[in-house]
């Protein structure tokens, strides 16, 4: 027999530097439409793009504020 969540399984939680939050925002529908014709999920493509365009680099993780 084994036990359904045995300590340490799943994915570790993400630093809280680097959490991902919902955020709501209107696009034009023509953007809508063409987000949703990609392969890569739209908040993927927002991100890539904010990055590149403003030179944006992701932060290194501080796992100094994860709870165990």
């Amino acid at each position: 027999m084994t036990a359904r969540n045995p300590k340490g399984a799943g994915r570790k939680p993400a630093p809280p530097n680097l959490k991902k939050n919902s955020v709501h925002m209107k696009l034009p529908q023509w953007l809508i439409e063409w987000t949703a014709e990609q392969e890569q999920s739209r908040a993927v493509l927002v991100e890539e793009a904010l990055k590149k365009v403003h030179g944006l680099k992701t932060p290194a993780p501080d796992y100094n504020d994860v709870d165990e």
